[in-house]
């Protein structure tokens, strides 16, 4: 019935990158075609009294009529100790879809506490769940082409946190580790490995 998602951290009661969110918001429903009004985070997102303290997970899922559904959950950080590359060149993810079958599928036979580093066309995209960088010499280098462009990217990137990047599977090898990091893991928290750790 809703088909996008947007996920949302709230922090001690404060939605955080809000901007960057409605301007996906925006986005994503012209692309869809949508004719209403659109979707104003803000004045929908009344937080409940037992979720304004602490880290706060916020999903909200819409489509093109003006209706959506909102759900607020306790946010806890997976842990991930290792990444395999897997072939991704039948995925399409360039809006924030609810469903997300084709993922998961790629998921379903990592170990616990390991996740999939997506290739498109020889290309690194992303984890299953996160935007990734790579360290070198010269900083942080996101793939200039994700499978979906995030928020915290966009925001990385506006703020001159990474530069992007063609990086390939071969390319792995220039760099000392990767972050991986999304809406509700801002870069202070991101989750960092070794290169070692990603597994053909």
């Amino acid at each position: 019935m809703y088909p996008l998602l947007e996920t949302i951290r709230i922090e001690d009661g404060i939605v955080k990158n809000i901007d960057y969110h409605q301007d996906r918001v925006n986005r994503s429903l012209h692309s869809i075609g949508h004719q209403g009004s659109g979707l104003n985070i803000l004045n929908i997102i009344d937080i409940p009294d037992e979720f304004h303290s602490g880290v706060v997970k916020c999903r909200i899922q819409y489509g093109a009529s003006d209706e959506y559904s909102l759900h607020f959950m306790p946010y806890h950080k997976r842990k991930i100790d290792g990444l395999h590359l897997v072939n991704g060149n039948h995925l399409q993810y360039s809006l924030k879809w609810a469903n997300r079958d084709d993922i998961n599928k790629l998921m379903k036979a990592m170990p616990a506490n390991e996740d999939i580093l997506i290739t498109v066309e020889e290309r690194i995209t992303d984890s299953s769940y996160c935007n990734v960088a790579f360290k070198n010499q010269e900083g942080w280098i996101t793939p200039e082409q994700p499978l979906l462009k995030g928020t915290q990217r966009h925001f990385l990137l506006d703020s001159g946190i990474l530069k992007t990047g063609n990086i390939l599977k071969s390319d792995l090898i220039q760099y000392s580790a990767i972050r991986l990091f999304n809406a509700m893991i801002p870069w202070d928290e991101a989750i960092e490995l070794d290169i070692k750790y990603i597994i053909s």
